[in-house]
């Protein structure tokens, strides 16, 4: 298969060592957070709240 990008647009990302732990921080924040949304999500038997969420198609 062909790559899509051969080149990266964009520069080099340079970061101290403290910007990177602090960047890896909240990644992980973001990972673990919606890690337990998901699992309430599944707990639930896959039920989602209706005021929160339409449903735009169903399966026939």
């Amino acid at each position: 298969m062909k790559e899509r990008y051969t080149v990266n647009p964009f520069p080099e990302l340079a970061l101290n060592e403290a910007d990177k732990a602090s960047l890896q921080d909240v990644a992980n924040e973001y990972i673990v957070s919606n890690l337990d949304l998901c699992m309430k999500f599944i707990n639930s038997g896959r039920k989602v709240d209706p005021r929160r969420w339409k449903p735009l198609k169903e399966k026939e």
